[in-house]
């Protein structure tokens, strides 16, 4: 491998050939700030569109500063990242940014996790200076079931347009209107339920400022824990208890299941259940139905569409629904197991435990944001009252753990309630890519040959080369 030889802030650094100063920087330990900077190694993608100037960095004998993520390094190049001239073009960058930018810091469902509030921080920006009469872009409000769009807060960095159109293939957001007034949006600046969105919420967990948010349902469930005449139930799924333990410390990918149970018992929820359980639910549909296709297809059915794909992500159904119509008899009939669970809770649970639908609030803990849509989808509610009342994410579960000042890890471990908090090892695995299509096929083999399949594997159906221990944890 070729490589070239470079100094940064005199420091030696070797690198291959083609590498830019921000990933040198980086490989030498030093920090050079970025805001429109994406790097996502897991999914092979990298976005630099070399925009917003905030990286940018000296070359002693170049007239202007170059910006660290598009620049190349070259063999004997010398690079200052932290000049006076590179510092004060920084701060420069960032007091224009915030001179465009609301000043609702202090209510703003970013705050303490905005890449450009961050920046002012270690920059010492106190004040933007001459701005009493300058223009401030100004944008129409957008609002969704799953995620909030601010578009006054968006610095055109366009992650939100990369993820969701190369990584998603999405299509629902690209750069609209020109100078001043440029923007990223649906296209014909649309509603959000109007466009292609899937409301998968990839286009949040990668904006770095207030711009795109998810709805935050915490409240709604603080006030349904405090009416006394709610019986409020809570299913969490399985990604949930790999990835809470992050938010108080723990190792990422660390299991805290029993102190997940214990907390949400501590803040009020009469029962606590797996959706594992539902996921069984789910499997059990799904391999048969699956088993039954492959059965008339041999019988010479040739109405019968195969392969079978999961209807488990609302997301992926609603991208079935907005871009190939033609083919919604593909994905499976079956609900998603946050679905079903809902069902049967207040169907056949409250009639067990003697209490009215319209008395009983289930909430969810899911990892997508997309299931805050499906919850609200009509087909979904009977007599408008919901089947899942309120789906919040892992970072709201941690929020509302913290604002019942909840020792987590203090607490004991605790099960789930029984008899929807069982389950097989079937339903955990839908936490991992290809997961439920695994655990379909391998019931339609046991239910069609009447043998255990043991510890064999489906591994044709699992993600290649996929690490299941990372994904986006909202």
């Amino acid at each position: 491998m070729e490589t070239v030889k470079l100094t940064i802030d005199n420091k030696h650094v070797e690198v291959p050939k083609g590498t830019t100063i921000l990933q040198a920087a980086k490989q030498a330990g030093i920090n050079i700030p970025s805001l429109c900077y994406m790097n996502l190694p897991h999914l092979a993608q990298e976005h630099k569109p070399g925009s917003c100037r905030v990286c940018v960095v000296e070359i002693p004998g170049k007239k202007t500063l170059v910006p660290a993520c598009v620049t190349k390094c070259t063999d004997g190049m010398e690079v200052l990242s932290h000049s006076l001239r590179a510092i004060n073009a920084r701060r420069t960058v960032v007091e224009l940014l915030l001179s465009d930018h609301p000043k609702d810091c202090l209510i703003c469902p970013s705050s303490g996790n905005c890449e450009l509030q961050k920046l002012s921080i270690n920059m010492g920006i106190r004040e933007i200076n001459s701005v009493e009469n300058a223009a401030i872009s100004t944008y129409r409000k957008d609002s969704s079931p799953s995620l909030l769009r601010n578009m006054d807060k968006c610095v055109m960095c366009r992650s939100c347009e990369t993820i969701c159109n190369e990584i998603q293939t999405v299509g629902a957001l690209s750069a609209v209107n020109r100078g001043f007034m440029s923007v990223v949006a649906p296209a014909f600046e649309q509603d959000l339920t109007d466009s292609p969105c899937t409301f998968c919420g990839q286009c949040v967990a990668v904006c770095p400022t207030g711009a795109l948010t998810a709805v935050d349902n915490t409240f709604h469930v603080i006030r349904a824990l405090a009416d006394p005449t709610k019986t409020v139930l809570i299913q969490t799924a399985p990604a949930v208890r790999a990835a809470l333990g992050e938010e108080f410390g723990y190792t990422p990918g660390t299991l805290v299941t029993g102190k997940m149970v214990a907390a949400l018992r501590a803040l009020g929820f009469d029962k606590v259940f797996d959706t594992d359980f539902a996921a069984d639910l789910t499997i059990m549909e799904e391999g048969t139905e699956l088993l039954n296709r492959i059965s008339r297809h041999l019988s010479g059915d040739k109405s019968v569409r195969l392969p079978i794909l999961t209807s488990c992500c609302p997301a992926w159904v609603n991208f079935f629904e907005t871009n190939y119509s033609d083919m919604l008899d593909v994905p499976s009939t079956a609900r998603s197991p946050q679905q079903m669970f809902g069902s049967i809770a207040k169907t056949y649970l409250a009639e067990k435990m003697g209490i009215k639908r319209e008395n009983m609030v289930v909430v969810s803990v899911m990892p997508c944001l997309a299931k805050k849509y499906e919850c609200q989808r009509e087909e979904f509610k009977v007599d408008g009252n919901p089947d899942v009342d309120y789906s919040i994410t892992t970072r709201e579960l941690a929020h509302l753990i913290r604002m019942g000042n909840v020792d987590f890890k203090s607490l004991k471990d605790e099960d789930f309630d029984r008899p929807m908090g069982e389950s097989t090892g079937a339903g955990v695995i839908f936490g991992a890519t290809g997961g439920v299509i695994e655990a379909a096929t391998r019931t339609a083999y046991e239910l069609f040959t009447g043998k255990k399949t043991g510890k064999s594997r489906f591994l044709r159906t699992k993600g290649n080369g996929w690490d299941q221990n990372r994904y986006y944890r909202f």
